[in-house]
Order: structure tokens, then sequence, then C-alpha cells
């Protein structure tokens, strides 16, 4: 038949931020000491920590926030399977909100 067809469109695959997520982490150690994403390119993050009864018992409003040590009321909590929520806003004005599952380890 003969017929060409020749279609070209750029295509953007990167997103504007980067956010990694720990899988756990072990308060009693000297390293992996807080449950804290790490980002690039966010301007503001909200971070919300719930146990497994869906309570929450950690939050911060802090970009750098220190993260959560594994301690409620200044006691330890148990060993097992905690959920956070990141909400945030990256530099493009792009929306972020993540959710998921980490291990309390010691």
């Amino acid at each position: 038949y003969g017929c060409e067809s020749y279609l070209q469109k750029e295509l953007s695959i990167t997103k504007s931020y980067r956010l990694m997520i720990p899988s756990g982490f072990t308060p009693d150690q000297d390293s992996n000491k807080t449950f804290v994403p790490k980002h690039k390119g966010l301007v503001s993050l909200q971070l919300f920590i719930f146990n497994s009864w869906g309570d929450l018992i950690f939050s911060s409003s802090e970009l750098t926030t220190a993260g959560w040590d594994g301690r409620l009321d200044g006691k330890m909590q148990d060993v097992g399977v905690y959920f956070y929520r990141i909400k945030g806003e990256a530099t493009d004005g792009e929306k972020v909100d993540e959710s998921g599952k980490f291990r309390l380890i010691r």
C-alpha cells in the first residue's frame, strides 16, 4: 500500500520529587533509630503514623522531621506492623499522598 505514518511526541516519565520510605526501623539500635521518609523536591510534608487499631500515634508537619522514635507518651511501643500516611506538595505543585505499612523491629 505504500503509506507511511510517523508521530513524534515528547513524554516526561520522571516525577518532580522523590520519596523513599523505609520498610522498618530499629529504635533500640545505634542506627536506623527513627521511622522517617527520605525525600527530594518537596516543599511541604505531613507524616502520620497509626497503630494496627487505626489510632493516630504520631504526626509531624515539619519538612525536616526527625521522624517517629517508636514511643507513645514516652513508652516504647510493641514490635509489629504500623501504618503511615504521607501528604505533601512537590516543588512544581504536584500533590503527594502515599500510605503503606512498616515494621518496628527490636
